[in-house]
């Protein structure tokens, strides 16, 4: 199973989610500080409750559409680069604009729409898990989705933690600290979703990883 594991197909999905997971953690656990603190809002302004909850509302819409239509154009076109591949990297692409704008607008009017659309990067979490069952053996689906997600929520605690390591660094400036975080953020959707646009190609995987992961079972 490990040629499989290791192959540029699935390393290079395992990046995009890492990436994803990576900008998800730091909204759950810095974007309302970074709100408060360098952006100044209380936490009754209405900017304020609509910056740490829309998100994800807008994430949960996303999922569903981006899921839906996914499945249509595969249903047109039996191509899972097509229908997958390119939409999920144009998300993660476009959540990274997003999240760059957030932080480097002067206006936290702007600023706040701009954290709202990049939660549109996470709706591509289904069609990369898609894509890894599209080019994994039905029988080992389960070892490699387990394997899968612990690499790829590796950020649950890693991005809080460089965070917090960011915003040390910077003493007293922490929303120096807490720019460069989100930058970071940004950076790393940027570069693995433009890898994993151009790298995988999961209708050619499927030809050759289900067959490396077919040999009959022993009795």
């Amino acid at each position: 199973m490990l040629p499989i594991l290791f192959s540029r197909t699935i390393l290079f999905t395992i990046l995009a989610a890492f990436s994803i997971y990576w900008a998800t953690a730091l909204a759950l656990s810095w974007t309302p500080v970074y709100l408060a603190t360098v952006l100044h809002l209380t936490l009754a302004s209405p900017l304020y409750i609509v910056g740490v909850s829309l998100p994800w509302i807008v994430q949960g819409l996303a999922l569903f559409l981006c899921g839906a239509l996914a499945d249509r154009a595969f249903r047109r076109t039996g191509r899972a680069r097509t229908s997958r591949v390119i939409p999920a990297g144009a998300l993660l692409i476009l959540g990274a604009i997003f999240l760059f704008l957030a932080v480097t607008i002067p206006s936290t009017l702007g600023a706040v729409p701009f954290f709202i659309l990049a939660a549109t990067a996470w709706a591509a979490i289904p069609l990369l898990a898609a894509i890894v069952l599209d080019v994994t053996p039905e029988a080992h689906r389960g070892i490699f989705e387990g394997a899968i997600v612990t690499l790829a929520t590796l950020p649950g605690f890693l991005a809080p933690f460089v965070t917090g390591l960011l915003v040390q660094a910077a003493g007293n400036d922490a929303s120096q600290g807490l720019h460069h975080a989100y930058v970071l953020a940004a950076v790393l959707l940027l570069v693995c979703g433009m890898l994993f646009t151009i790298v995988v190609r999961p209708d050619e995987a499927i030809r050759t990883l289900k067959t490396l992961g077919s040999a009959p079972e022993r009795a």
